[in-house]
């Protein structure tokens, strides 16, 4: 028997564990073939099996490659979006890196315009009167670090160094916001009040309030200086002083449409003394997809928008006319396995329509397209050392598993939690897999964060699995697992605050 043979077997026996899974879990379980149409999407992507069926098709496609079911679903999912938009162009397999929020407009802050609480001034959208929030006070910290922190995300690294180098900053929130937001905005000659800050600088606002809250003071910048002297222009190192000690925090930007400035982040980490601690609070997905859903979802406003980006993904591929043809194509590579296992008929028939299948179909083609993200960065050639600690955001999607990069080995996935309510934060998808080492699954704070300086007083400045990484980030690089509790699931972090 080949090893590929072999593979092909293991991959078949994970299908129909998966399904006979799902039969075993009552209501919560019927999946996939069983799916009835008008069946609620969550119902399947919070479903456990659902994990199962992701990593099987996942290692499908490993396998098969422009063969296997995902890829035949992302191709239709090409052309309906090809058939919604015919000026756009479409570049198969491209994969780019998102910040989407949980069912709101994809904004670089992770979480959408501000929410409205019992106190919120008229005008702030969405009503969240239960929500506990958070102040900057009310943050934990975690004071001088033990090992180097660095953040990869985007940044506008020459706007950084112009508002860092104007004058030390004291750690008051409002002030350390001007200088990481406002100022260099202003400098630039935009409206602070209309402007949006990449997406990482927000990052490091957090980072650093994790760090040591308001008595964090900016203490200056530089880029980093290779070994011939040339500055480096993806790389910035800001300096803070911390209990009067300096901390360095480095700084690796990166072009979400541009894999290759990812790819350069991770080979520049060599560049970095310190076991560095690695925050990356973004996830990998299809840039086609994810154009078009911040396209529809630009005028909508937080967590008031329809659908997510799963969903939005799940409806394209339930308008496809391409797919109608993969029900067979299931069944006859399946129907006989899986009626074997359940001793009958699994109600697995040629007559199942693309909408009873889309929740499943969804599942493989994000499967497809986070094995698509680690073949072209090509992650199983890399050497995650004990020196390299990654900390990944897991997605607001409320799905039972991580995006990429939080998906993979090596990298510990950060789900977010709310503060003193039991288990996950509603957007927040698994912080990784069940077969994961313990120390790759961790839940920390990532909600509902209230800053007079980032929103208006009495709203909801910010929130998300953006802003869970970099707090986790803090307390690992601060004293590993010590602030941690370690639980049977995962580690969680600052989710009982008093």
């Amino acid at each position: 028997m080949t090893t590929r043979t072999r593979r092909m077997i293991a991959l078949l026996i994970a299908l129909v564990w998966a399904s006979a899974s799902a039969q075993a879990g009552g209501q919560e379980g019927d999946l996939w073939l069983h799916t009835a149409r008008g069946e609620a999407f969550y119902r399947i992507v919070q479903d456990a099996a659902t994990v199962d069926l992701y990593e099987a098709f996942r290692a499908q496609h490993e396998l098969q490659g422009d063969d296997s079911i995902g890829a035949e679903v992302m191709r239709a999912v090409h052309a309906v979006l090809a058939a919604d938009h015919p000026d756009d162009v479409v570049v198969a397999e491209a994969i780019c890196a998102a910040v989407t929020g949980a069912g709101s407009r994809p904004r670089l802050d992770g979480g959408g315009p501000p929410l409205q609480t019992s106190d919120s001034p008229p005008g702030i959208v969405g009503w969240f009167p239960d929500a506990v929030h958070v102040a900057p006070s009310d943050l934990p910290t975690f004071g001088v670090l033990a090992r180097t922190l660095v953040v990869i995300d985007e940044f506008d690294l020459d706007a950084l160094l112009r508002a860092v180098e104007s004058g030390p900053a004291s750690g008051a929130a409002p002030t350390m916001w001007n200088v990481l937001y406002a100022d260099h905005a202003s400098a630039a000659g935009t409206d602070p009040e209309a402007y949006e800050a990449p997406h990482g600088h927000l990052v490091l606002y957090h980072l650093l309030r994790s760090v040591a809250g308001e008595t964090v003071v900016l203490a200056g910048a530089r880029r980093y200086l290779h070994h011939d002297g040339t500055e480096a222009a993806d790389h910035l190192i800001v300096h803070a002083e911390v209990a009067n000690e300096t901390i360095d925090v480095h700084l690796l930007a990166i072009d979400f449409d541009d894999l290759d400035t990812i790819d350069a982040a991770l080979v520049g980490l060599w560049r970095v003394d310190g076991d560095p601690v690695v925050v990356m609070s973004w996830g990998l997905v299809d840039c086609a997809v994810r154009d078009h859903y911040a396209r529809e979802h630009a005028p909508v406003d937080a967590m008031d928008a329809p659908r997510s980006y799963a969903e939005f993904m799940h409806d394209v591929i339930a308008e496809s006319d391409e797919l109608a043809a993969l029900a067979g194509r299931l069944c006859s590579a399946f129907a006989e396995a899986i009626g074997d296992a359940f001793g009958g008929d699994p109600s697995c028939n040629e007559e199942l329509d693309v909408a009873a299948l889309a929740p499943l179909l969804t599942v493989a083609a994000l499967a497809t397209s986070d094995q698509r993200a680690a073949e072209a960065l090509r992650i199983a050639e890399r050497d995650f050392s004990d020196a390299l600690t990654f900390f990944a955001s897991a997605g607001n999607q409320g799905l039972v598993f991580p995006m990429p990069p939080a998906a993979w080995p090596g990298i510990s996935g950060v789900a977010a939690c709310s503060a003193r309510q039991p288990g996950l934060a509603p957007f927040s998808n698994a912080p990784g897999f069940a077969a994961a080492p313990h120390h790759e699954n961790v839940v920390a704070l990532g909600a509902w964060f209230v800053s007079p300086e980032v929103a208006p007083a009495g709203a909801l400045g910010y929130w998300g699995t953006s802003f869970a990484a970099p707090h986790a980030a803090a307390a690992y690089a601060a004293d590993g697992y010590g602030s941690f509790h370690p639980l049977v699931d995962a580690y969680w972090l600052s989710c009982d605050l008093p």
